[in-house]
């Protein structure tokens, strides 16, 4: 019942209605204009403005373009996690190298894969 003070149902369906028709209207305005009137370039003549279709593909592009690059980026990033690991791992062997009394090295591990 708390929600019902702020906003009531009536109020979503309506405005829900009115920018839904807003829309419609919108595109059946578009469709119409390219369409019967010529009012845009339509070569295809398919009722779909020749540069809408373009900024579409042009945006379809970019979205691959941006998966791409996060995938190239998360690869980095694993391998970047990997390295600081790997020197942790020899910054604890210098640390015990420096408090150790003897001289001897034991030399560098063989790596394991």
């Amino acid at each position: 019942m708390f929600f019902h003070i702020f906003i009531k149902k009536e109020n979503i369906m309506n405005t829900t209605l009115v920018v839904l028709s807003i829309l419609a209207v919108a595109t059946i305005g578009v469709f119409v204009a390219t369409k019967f009137f010529g009012m845009f370039k339509d070569e295809d003549k398919d009722g779909i403005p020749d540069k809408l279709e373009e900024k579409v593909k042009d945006a379809k592009e970019a979205v691959v373009v941006f998966k791409t690059k996060t995938k190239r980026v998360a690869e980095e990033t694993k391998d970047v996690v990997k390295a600081a690991k790997e020197m942790v791992k020899q910054s604890k062997d210098v640390v015990k190298v420096v408090t150790e009394k003897t001289s001897n090295r034991k030399g560098r591990k063989p790596k394991q894969n």
